[in-house]
């Protein structure tokens, strides 16, 4: 008797180590992952709210991490890249609210003041700016 319940735990233990083992990660990303647009938007917002967070300190952006803006921005435009060859590109209000927040990025980066530690920088961001509001526009696929 004692063999037959030492054999049922053993059993049971078992089938609960491989249950667990097979274990299907249901959060809520890996059900509905983020679109390139969404990855994009949100790297551009972040720039924007960067921004915003530093003038609103009465800064004149000496205290800007331009390597973190520009490397956002490069992810941003790598996302909308991807957005176009990747499937359907999004609706064109949605084009529309992307471009409006580079719009404003690109008056927020105006007002930083420019030295020669930072003028490669503001340049870069000005370019990958454009480029993105250049492809974002192209696109007429609604």
């Amino acid at each position: 008797m004692k063999r037959i319940g030492l054999l049922t735990s053993v059993l049971m233990m078992l089938c609960a180590s491989s249950i667990q083992s097979y274990q299907i990660n249901l959060s809520f990303d890996s059900l509905f992952p983020k679109t390139w647009y969404q990855k994009g938007l949100e790297a551009s917002m972040h720039v924007w709210q960067s921004l915003i967070t530093v003038f609103e300190n009465n800064s004149d952006g000496a205290t800007l991490s331009l390597d973190l803006l520009v490397g956002r921005l490069a992810f941003a435009q790598f996302c909308i890249n991807r957005m176009h060859q990747e499937g359907p590109i999004c609706i064109a209000d949605d084009r529309a609210y992307f471009v409006f927040v580079l719009d404003k990025i690109k008056q927020l980066i105006a007002l930083v003041t420019i030295t020669s530690q930072t003028d490669d920088f503001i340049a870069c961001a000005e370019d990958l700016i454009e480029a993105m509001e250049k492809n974002l526009n192209i696109t007429s696929v609604d």
